[in-house]
């Protein structure tokens, strides 16, 4: 059983137009999600200290700015209409990270590191999302829109690698007392 925002959707029930209706509501949701965020990390990339973890920022705004291209061409493709809905969880996350920004005013790496903690937040929240919106997309049986959401699952998992290796490799060890 999947829930909506108005009634649960019984899998086995659903007919094709209610795949198509929730599938819409999460479309409009990650198109929220994909506008807010391009917004945000334009200036988060600003507040980190490490210059291999600003470029990484830069990487993933350009991923933004396809993604957001590649979700309008789903809309196309399905000829879904409507406007963008809010994400509260990520709102909520954004917050949290300029939280951090706000109460920790001094740039470093232990400050990266915990910028990185809810950048990664953020990225597995949306492979989560559009790993599910894959499985809707072959109950419509769309072959373009699911080679597009392959495309940006591939894409948000390669920069949650990045900003893992960038982690491990530049912040935490220098960040980070020896444990014995």
């Amino acid at each position: 059983m999947f829930l909506t925002h108005e009634r649960p959707l019984v899998f086995h029930e659903a007919t094709e137009e209610q795949v198509l209706e929730f599938f819409t509501e999460e479309m409009r949701e990650m198109l929220w999600v994909e506008q807010y965020l391009h917004s945000a990390f334009v200036k988060m990339r600003f507040e980190i200290s490490c210059p291999v973890l600003q470029q990484a920022f830069e990487r993933q705004t350009m991923y933004i700015q396809q993604h957001l291209l590649d979700l309008k061409k789903i809309f196309l493709l399905l000829k879904l209409t409507g406007h963008s809905c809010k994400c509260e969880t990520i709102e909520d996350l954004v917050n949290e990270y300029r939280s951090i920004v706000f109460h920790d005013k001094q740039p470093g790496k232990q400050r990266d590191v915990c910028l990185v903690f809810i950048i990664q937040q953020i990225l597995h929240f949306k492979i989560a999302v559009y790993t599910s919106l894959v499985q809707f997309a072959a109950i419509l049986k769309n072959e373009e829109v699911l080679a597009l959401l392959h495309k940006v699952i591939g894409e948000e998992k390669s920069i949650d690698l990045l900003l893992t290796s960038i982690a491990e490799k530049t912040l935490f060890f220098e960040v980070l007392p020896d444990v014995d």
